[in-house]
């Protein structure tokens, strides 16, 4: 697998994407060869009635195309009837997620959250072609 040289990037540029969760499994980045992501905004809303509701999100960063079976940020979207919390984000509230980590090429970010939930991701692209 070839990788991107970061040290002589040719171009660096920005992007940004905002998702509304939809109750299921959405890939939201996906990073292509000969690039890497770097993420620089990373923030998720809840847009419940009131603050005391509680919404599901959660994001799973898949390495090299293997995905994870617990979410790298959030609490796991189903409890599957297991006793750990479930309902994480608080109605009303945004939350600033960690920025700064680098998606290499063919990692994917997937996104599962309800219809309730705004999710904000800025990155740069960062090519040596």
């Amino acid at each position: 697998m070839a990788k991107p040289n970061l040290v002589n990037a040719t171009s660096i540029y920005a992007k940004s994407m905002v998702h509304t969760g939809t109750g299921t499994s959405i890939t939201v980045l996906s990073c292509p060869s000969n690039k890497a992501y770097r993420i620089t905004s990373f923030a998720v809303t809840g847009t419940a009635s009131t603050s005391t509701d509680r919404e599901k999100w959660e994001a799973k960063l898949n390495r090299a195309g293997i995905a994870t079976a617990e979410p790298t940020f959030g609490t796991r979207y189903d409890s599957d009837g297991g006793s750990y919390q479930d309902d994480w984000l608080p109605g009303k509230s945004t939350l600033s997620l960690p920025v700064g980590w680098v998606m290499n090429e063919t990692d994917t970010l997937v996104i599962r959250g309800d219809g309730s939930t705004t999710t904000l991701i800025g990155w740069e692209v960062i090519d040596d072609a």
